[in-house]
Order: structure tokens, then C-alpha cells, then sequence
């Protein structure tokens, strides 16, 4: 798996770096320019995601290969229980147990309380009588 990563990034990357040159030495059309530059720039952006996604899943597989090495392999960082081999067969570098993890992914998702702010962003206004807060 870490090889095969590590071969997509180098493809991904020359791939990359050639169609740059290519573009940069004007062997593109007038016509044809216009139209490349903005599917080349698409292109671009999402060849560098792909490696910046592969370059991720190096770096969790080097940290896992730590993790053996330590012998805290298939162990949760955050709960401390065993990580079910299932999980593992599908993610082998997971660090977090399935209720660990979904626990986190949740609290992702939850909104942050504004707190009692007008529309406008400031204080809400006090009423006669009422007490400042």
C-alpha cells in the first residue's frame, strides 16, 4: 500500500510538472490556450489535492508502522481499547476505535452556540427594569 502511494505521488507530481513546461513554452494554440489554461488549471488543483491526499495516507502509514513498532498497533489513542480487526482490514492505519472516532466526527458537526447576541452582533438590548447581565 505505502508504495503504491508513494508511486501515484511521484506519477501525479511528474505528470504535473510536465504539462506546466508545456503550457509555459507556448506550444498551445491561441485558440486552444484559453481553454487549456482553465481545464489545466482544474487539473492542476485536482492532481494536487490527489497528492496532497496520498502524501496523508504516507504519514498515517509511517506513523502506523510506529505504532508496531511500539506495540500500540490496533489500539485506541483515545479510549485505550483494542480497535476491532474489521476496522483495521478496512483502515490499517486507524488510530481511533469506531466509537472513538465517530464520537469526534460528530462533535465536528455541532454547531457552536452564539450565545444571547442580537442579529446585529451585539448585546441584546435590556428591557426597563431588567437586571444588566
Amino acid at each position: 500500500m505505502r508504495d503504491h502511494l508513494i508511486d501515484g505521488v511521484n506519477f501525479l507530481a511528474t505528470d504535473n510538472l510536465k504539462r506546466s513546461q508545456r503550457d509555459a513554452s507556448g506550444e498551445l494554440s491561441a485558440t486552444a490556450c484559453t481553454w487549456r489554461t482553465r481545464n489545466g488549471q482544474f487539473d492542476r488543483e485536482f492532481a494536487l489535492s490527489l497528492v496532497s491526499n496520498e502524501q496523508e495516507a504516507l504519514y498515517e502509514i509511517e506513523e502506523a508502522l510506529k505504532r508496531i513498532d511500539q506495540s500500540t498497533y490496533g489500539i485506541c489513542g483515545n479510549c485505550e481499547k483494542a480497535i476491532m480487526k474489521a476496522r483495521l482490514d478496512a483502515v490499517p492505519f486507524a488510530r481511533l476505535c469506531v466509537n472513538c472516532q465517530s464520537t469526534i466526527e460528530k462533535d465536528r458537526r455541532r454547531p457552536v452556540p452564539q450565545g444571547r447576541r442580537s442579529p446585529s452582533g451585539g448585546r441584546r438590548r435590556r428591557r426597563s427594569g431588567e437586571a444588566e447581565e
